[in-house]
């Protein structure tokens, strides 16, 4: 039987470690995050005959019916609600969504109904019609305008991609701007497709660019699948801009330098997955600047595959037309905001 004085040290400690625990839980919840997830092809099972979304139907070679569509929100559920922090981010990108109505089914699941999320959506002119959102958390932030930004190539009338999502976001008296995108694949080969990421890297610089015009002192941050990693030339023009413009930050560079990926490919990892921003978010001293050096990608153990064979990848729900009925090809990326 313990005497008085330890029954006392041993509450002593659990109050002290309780403690401990709500004012960590108080630090994280002080900050808010800002995330991006491309959650691997999120269709619905309806045939939509404006679109080639055959792939995933019912009677489709992959069987995608509400039953693994099911699966599918229950999972990419469970990864936004702890991404970031305990109480899941204040602002998340996806991709490879393809349309309003399943992301909007996918937000008010149970684990994320009561966080209140909002989503900006339009439409993109791809051929599978998967497009780019960003669900926000209406009780924090406003809307104050929302577009697409369209990418073409002159020399290819017929080239469709998907377009680069800009939103306005008020926070209090704070403005703040978010470009969600995701850039052209690889596919035919990294040189032969690159024109068509360094046209998007175009018309995201520009937009950049024509708001730090009107405003040098402007929040503005890139969030998205870019299909190529930080010291590719699009993303560096992306960064960089033509001579003399203000050079944006590339918070993944230092990951990329340790060999941190959000999604591999023949087995090595690729951090094409990225959170880019403007100068007036790196002002500590400023209201609403990003946390130094939070940014990170997300992939606790539970959104790795448990194949030995492929160790610290992404737990994804198909491999080619195989079902492994997990999360995505992709882990999500995060940054924290100190409001």
């Amino acid at each position: 039987m313990l005497s008085p004085f330890r029954k006392l040290f041993f509450l002593g400690l659990f109050f002290s470690l309780l403690l401990s625990q709500v004012f960590q839980a108080q630090a994280q919840k002080g900050n808010h995050t800002i995330a991006f997830y491309n959650v691997e092809n999120l269709f619905d099972t309806e045939d939509d005959p404006d679109i080639d979304d055959a792939e995933y139907l019912p009677t489709s070679e992959l069987k995608w019916d509400e039953g693994r569509l099911q699966i599918k929100f229950d999972r990419i559920a469970r990864v936004v609600d702890s991404l970031g922090d305990a109480d899941g981010p204040e602002i998340i990108g996806f991709a490879e969504i393809e349309n309003r109505q399943v992301v909007e089914m996918l937000l008010n699941q149970d684990r994320l109904k009561s966080k209140k999320y909002q989503l900006v959506h339009f439409d993109s002119p791809d051929a599978r019609g998967i497009d780019v959102g960003i669900a926000y958390k209406s009780g924090v932030y406003k809307v104050n305008f929302a577009r697409p930004l369209p990418v073409s190539l002159p020399d290819e009338p017929n080239f469709n991609t998907r377009d680069i999502l800009l939103a306005q976001f008020s926070y209090g008296k704070t403005i703040f701007y978010v470009l969600a995108n995701h850039w052209s694949s690889r596919r035919g080969g990294e040189e032969a497709s690159r024109p068509k990421r360094q046209a998007s890297a175009e018309v995201a610089r520009y937009t950049v660019d024509t708001i730090l015009a009107r405003d040098p002192q402007a929040k503005i941050m890139l969030i998205g699948d870019f299909n190529d990693e930080p010291f590719d030339s699009p993303v560096k023009y992306l960064v960089n801009g033509k001579e003399g413009s203000p050079t944006l930050t590339n918070a993944m560079e230092p990951l990329k330098q340790n060999n941190v990926g959000s999604l591999y490919y023949q087995k090595k990892p690729n951090l094409i997955d990225q959170i880019i921003f403007s100068a007036a978010f790196s002002n500590s001293k400023s209201k609403f600047a990003v946390v130094s050096g939070s940014a990170a990608v997300y992939n606790p153990m539970w959104l790795q595959e448990t194949d030995e064979r492929f160790a610290g990848q992404p737990f994804r729900t198909f491999a080619g037309k195989k079902y492994l009925g997990g999360y995505s090809d992709h882990f999500p990326v995060y940054i924290h905001i100190k409001p």
